[in-house]
């Protein structure tokens, strides 16, 4: 009892709160193939962070609401929520990890890079669990497992393509310190998609990867994994390599990361889809008040096992570049401006948009509870 009185109280719980006002423009908000008109909106968002602290345990919380509306279509009015929740704990051998993240947001936001059907614009409530343990079999060596469940529901998304399904996968792992810069990991994952309202369209994904991280100096890291995967459902079967390569380099005043690889993932229309994905940001602290940072990615994606035999093949790209001004302890203003690209194959055309906004940010103190 005395034991388990003195972990309650040297719990810490603490909150931070954040809220943004903003003015967005956005030439072609639906990304459709024949530009519609531009619109503007206004744009609120409230946010927070509670964590709980043990000597063993990390608990988080953060929910977020965001809301805005729009000038000219009240159709692309938006009411989203959503809820990230983590817990850890950690024993001398042993750590658990899990996390839980809520979405009630648009196609616009959930369905953006996989499929492409962003112009209905239906309602999508999402929840993704994941949990696992990791064991410290020595001081170098490493087991572990993590369980994946995704739900997808799509509200009034007749005729749309959209389905609601569920994925689920399970992963062990290994990893191996050969030095303190050093490490091998060895990843088995099996994955199975259901699409409860469409007969046989369950699908199936297997992979097996191995991974080498190396932190070459204190500020460089660079990660490589790939190995082969399998897609498998009643329409056939695909094969294939899935991989990964990502570099980062922190300096005092500046960050630059880089990312490149190959997936596979669920989407909106009840199947797989083969990912690849190139990604480069880098950011600067111009002055102690004056920050700025620039991003650009691009990705493809290639329905597996369509059974119509006529997967889509999808193509997006975008550009971000954004500067920050810290005008008081807690007050900030944020300028952002960026450009997508989509193009689907079975189109003769793609879709394109330019995006600006002007926020006012208040990042408030944290608070002891």
């Amino acid at each position: 009892m005395l034991g388990h009185a003195s972990t309650v109280c040297a719990a810490d719980w603490r909150i931070n709160s954040t809220a943004r006002v903003a003015t967005d423009y956005n030439s072609n908000p639906r990304l459709r193939i024949e530009r519609e008109e531009s619109s503007t909106a206004t744009v609120g968002e409230l946010s927070a962070r509670i964590l709980r602290l043990t000597e063993r345990s990390e608990i988080t919380l953060q929910p977020k609401l965001y809301s805005s509306r729009n000038s000219q279509d009240a159709l692309l009015d938006r009411d989203d929520r959503y809820l990230q929740a983590g817990f850890t704990y950690v024993t001398e051998r042993t750590q658990w990890n899990a996390t839980a993240d809520y979405a009630y947001d648009t196609t616009l936001t959930s369905e953006l890079e996989l499929t492409g059907l962003v112009e209905g614009d239906r309602r999508h409530e999402g929840l993704t669990i994941t949990a696992g343990p990791s064991y410290s079999l020595t001081e170098r060596t490493t087991l572990g497992m993590q369980l994946y469940w995704n739900d997808n529901h799509y509200v009034d998304a007749q005729f749309t393509g959209l389905v609601d399904y569920d994925y689920g996968a399970a992963s062990l792992f290994s990893s191996y310190a050969l030095s303190d810069r050093t490490t091998f990991n060895l990843t088995a994952r099996t994955g199975r998609l259901t699409v409860p309202d469409i007969p046989f369209a369950d699908k199936r994904d297997d992979s097996l990867t191995i991974g080498w991280r190396y932190a070459a100096w204190t500020l460089w890291t660079v990660e490589l994994s790939a190995g082969p995967s399998l897609a498998k459902s009643d329409a056939g079967t695909d094969d294939g390599w899935v991989f990964r390569a990502d570099m980062q380099r922190r300096a005092e005043r500046w960050t630059f990361t880089t990312s490149a690889g190959r997936d596979v993932t669920s989407t909106g229309v009840g199947g797989l889809s083969r990912r690849d994905q190139l990604s480069i940001g880098a950011s600067r602290r111009l002055t102690e008040r004056v920050a700025t940072s620039v991003s650009i990615r691009s990705g493809r994606n290639r329905e597996l096992l369509s059974r119509s035999g006529r997967g889509y093949e999808l193509a997006y790209s975008r550009a971000d570049l954004q500067l920050n001004w810290q005008l008081a302890e807690h007050w900030s203003l944020s300028a952002a401006v960026s450009g997508n690209m989509q193009k689907i194959d079975s189109q003769r055309h793609g879709a394109d948009n330019q995006r600006a906004s002007l926020s006012i940010v208040w990042n408030g103190p944290a608070h002891s509870l």
